[in-house]
């Protein structure tokens, strides 16, 4: 084939379009974490969660699910990311500090995980840690609407991820 007759000499691919990606405003993860809601209810958790992955840098819901009250210390947290192995150190502001102390009186009967999404042993198994963090990821998306609707705070698109979203918007 001649160059001027090969169409892969000659295609240029098309450009998609930048996806829209739902982030949320200081004031909203103010008054999401601000927001009264049932105490030591699922949405409350839930919200607390949230808030604690936006402060700790836009940590993934698997790595929060998995992280160990021995994570955080001297005002910080550091863990090793379970999608690339990376390990992570971030400063925690006092609201984050203050999340976490809150947890860590419990964690205890949890085996140490610091929020209550999996139980003693449930990281044992890497299959089984995996299932149950998509299954308890479904769960308090659900809830996280919910304390956001609670909160006054448009839950269209809002899940565990926009906390990432909105960290990386904040930090930039």
């Amino acid at each position: 084939v001649r160059p001027d007759q090969d169409p892969f000499l000659i295609y240029e691919k098309p450009k998609g379009n930048k996806p829209e990606r739902r982030k949320l405003s200081l004031e909203e993860i103010e008054t999401l974490r601000r927001a009264v809601l049932p105490e030591d209810s699922w949405l409350a958790r839930a919200r607390d969660a949230f808030c604690f992955a936006f402060y700790a840098g836009g940590m993934r819901f698997g790595d929060l699910a998995s992280l160990k009250v021995e994570n955080i210390f001297d005002g910080r947290v550091a863990y090793r990311m379970m999608k690339t192995g990376t390990p992570v150190s971030v400063p925690l502001p006092p609201p984050a500090q203050a999340i976490a102390e809150r947890y860590a009186a419990t964690a205890k009967e949890r085996d140490g995980f610091l929020f209550p999404f999996l139980k003693a042993g449930e990281d044992a198994d890497p299959v089984r840690h995996r299932r149950r963090i998509n299954s308890q990821n479904v769960q308090a998306n659900k809830n996280l609407k919910k304390a956001a609707e609670i909160a006054g705070v448009d839950s269209e698109g809002l899940s565990f991820h926009v906390a990432r979203h909105s960290f990386a918007d904040y930090a930039r």
